[in-house]
């Protein structure tokens, strides 16, 4: 027996299924969002591009096999995206979001130029400062594309209630679907990036012998001495020329790019605090009136 007013299961509404039809439907209809999936793309390659392999293979290049300094690399720039995370609360409360976008895309490539200078004229000799430079550059840049990336949430966030306001549908699932998409798809652009550009710098043929040398390593084929003397000698025989060209690579593109999606955001996206506020305000109108309607 069914309880008095408990629906069964018979009695619930089946929920609505989305085909791709209607997904691509409803995100063409929303034209802020669309260029938010633009501008996210964007940003997505620029953000992983050096970090896709680039910043790994130059730092082998410059230093050597040395797994300790690309640790230090990698995790200081991730704790400063952390704390950038957990101190963005307190600077949406003193600037506005076009502000901050502004501040993320042009801290973040004065960062990738900071890391190009400082590669292309502090000499090898004198590693520990390059490496330290390189660093805290990293630092500006990680810092500039985590306040980017949170921007990009939020406005990605707010185009759910632009959906509403523009065709009285929420769409949420639809919406939210589209940053792990972009997401996926900026991934595999990297990847197909990262290889074009070691062909064109010519270092394909070096980043195959390290990986060999180390699948090598990890099935027993060589030991971890010879491994790292091998792949010591590799890198040892890659110019500068080289080193340097992938530098200017895995920076200038990044740059240009944060730069390009920030100009698309300016121009295109239009959702500002207080149009939203005003969006909001029109659909609460709205549902009260077909509440009154309703009775």
């Amino acid at each position: 027996d069914v309880v008095r007013g408990e629906p069964s299961a018979r009695d619930e509404a089946p929920a609505e299924k989305v085909g791709i039809r209607k997904a691509f439907s409803t995100i063409a209809r929303n034209d802020q969002l669309v260029w938010c999936a633009v501008v996210f793309l964007i940003f997505s390659v620029a953000q992983t591009l050096m970090g896709g392999g680039l910043s790994v293979t130059y730092l082998y290049f410059e230093f050597g096999y040395n797994g300790l300094l690309l640790s230090i690399f990698s995790i200081l720039g991730n704790v400063a995206g952390a704390v950038r995370m957990l101190v963005f609360a307190a600077l949406s409360g003193r600037f506005t979001r076009a502000q901050l976008m502004k501040a993320g895309a042009f801290g973040a490539a004065a960062g990738y130029l900071c890391i190009m200078l400082s590669g292309l004229f502090i000499p090898r000799e004198m590693w520990a400062l390059k490496f330290t430079m390189l660093t805290v550059s990293n630092l500006f840049a990680f810092l500039g594309q985590t306040l980017v990336y949170l921007i990009m949430i939020i406005c990605i966030a707010n185009t759910v209630e632009y959906n509403e306001w523009k065709t009285g549908r929420r769409e949420e699932g639809i919406v939210f679907s589209v940053r792990p998409f972009i997401t996926k798809l900026g991934t595999a652009l990297v990847q197909l990036l990262v290889l074009v550009i070691y062909l064109a710098v010519g270092v394909r043929a070096v980043t195959n012998q390290i990986s060999d040398l180390e699948n090598a390593a990890s099935q027993g084929l060589v030991t971890i001495a010879e491994k790292t003397e091998r792949i010591g000698a590799v890198l040892a025989s890659v110019p500068s020329g080289k080193s340097a060209a992938l530098l200017v690579c895995m920076t200038v593109i990044p740059a240009a790019l944060l730069l390009a999606a920030y100009f698309i955001y300016r121009v295109k996206y239009t959702i500002t605090e207080e149009s939203y506020e005003a969006m909001v305000r029109d659909i609460e109108v709205r549902r009260a009136a077909k509440g009154e309607t309703a009775e």
